[in-house]
């Protein structure tokens, strides 16, 4: 969806896996996303949070899981206009889904970007993950080698 001043995506997402894993459960998320520019983007979510870093240049909150879905919408709103007005950026004008894809096209290239720049993972990332530190260590180690082997 596109809000009514054409400057906001609003996705709702209803994951329910058949086999539940922890972090891949049932999710009921709402996002709001705007883009001020190929990588400025800021985001409002009750999208749980992952241990993966955002890129610079993204603003992103996330509100707990239950948050009703107008507080997530005033909350990203209210984040809007103070970005809009301490940025000094207009927001990307979005009319149509093909305006929200190449959007969401451009923030993942961001992300990308971001993983490629910083080897992957960092060890602050993995150490999120709640494993033995060795192991993430060893994890961290391997990715950024066939990374390296890859690219």
């Amino acid at each position: 969806m596109i809000n009514s001043t054409h400057n906001t995506s609003i996705g709702f997402y209803h994951v329910n896996p058949k086999i539940p894993l922890g972090f891949l459960a049932q999710i009921k998320a709402f996002d709001c996303e705007t883009e001020f520019s190929p990588e400025k983007y800021l985001v409002t979510s009750n999208a749980s949070t992952n241990p993966f870093d955002y890129p610079p240049g993204f603003d992103a909150i996330h509100l707990p899981a239950n948050t009703d879905y107008k507080v997530i919408l005033k909350t990203h709103y209210q984040r809007l206009q103070k970005a809009i007005s301490t940025w000094n950026l207009s927001p990307t004008p979005l009319h149509s889904l093909e305006d929200i894809l190449a959007m969401q096209k451009r923030m993942q290239q961001a992300k990308n970007s971001h993983r490629k720049r910083i080897g992957y993972i960092t060890q602050k990332e993995l150490n999120r993950f709640k494993v033995d530190p060795q192991i993430a260590q060893e994890v961290g180690r391997k990715l950024r080698e066939r990374f390296t082997r890859e690219t």
